[in-house]
């Protein structure tokens, strides 16, 4: 392995990835690698649930467990990298699907037509990073209140709202002194 000076060890480049999957996929995939088990695709946002489908069927490596979807916010690149981690069931195999969208307004193709698991996996990445899942059957919120009208918790930009609910953080608040009668000490 390779290191570059201030980060952690860096992987060695991969192979490339298999001709018949790149052919598959053609103009949708823009780059990838296969690294031990692992096959690691960055795909055109728009063209997301084809390469999953053909990802998920027989002649494209059946990879047919979706084992997470989250979402990065690369907010010094204005973009959200959201993120598809699935399995072969019955080996080790592995694909990670990547794709980029701006911030502004993210949207991507449903792959709940692929992997019924991405179902409640779409709807968390919806609230927590704003993304939407165009085709989606559910979309209603799933974690946040439905009158939630605040930004979206996990992107860098959310500012926490003071809402009479919020318990105080004692590592981060210094805490309030209180008298024996309970009024404030100063």
């Amino acid at each position: 392995m390779s290191e570059t000076p201030g980060s952690r060890p860096m992987a060695p480049p991969g192979e490339p990835v298999p001709a018949e999957i790149a052919a598959a996929l053609g103009e949708a995939l823009l780059h990838g690698q296969r690294v031990a088990d692992t096959l690691d695709l960055a795909v055109q946002p728009e063209s997301v649930a084809d390469a999953c489908r053909y990802l998920a069927a027989p002649e494209g490596g059946r990879y047919d467990y979706l084992a997470s979807l989250t979402a990065v916010d690369r907010a010094d690149q204005g973009e959200l990298e959201i993120v598809y981690h699935a399995y072969r069931v019955g080996t080790r195999e592995r694909v990670i699907v990547r794709l980029r969208v701006g911030r502004d307004a993210p949207a991507v193709p449903t792959v709940t037509g692929v992997w019924p698991a991405a179902n409640w996996k779409e709807r968390e990445v919806a609230e927590m990073f704003g993304v939407t899942f165009a085709g989606h059957p559910d979309p209603r919120p799933l974690l946040l209140p439905e009158d939630w009208t605040e930004l979206h918790p996990l992107r860098k930009d959310f500012v926490e709202p003071n809402h009479p609910w919020r318990a105080p953080d004692p590592l981060h608040e210094p805490p309030q002194r209180q008298t024996r009668q309970g009024a404030e000490a100063e």
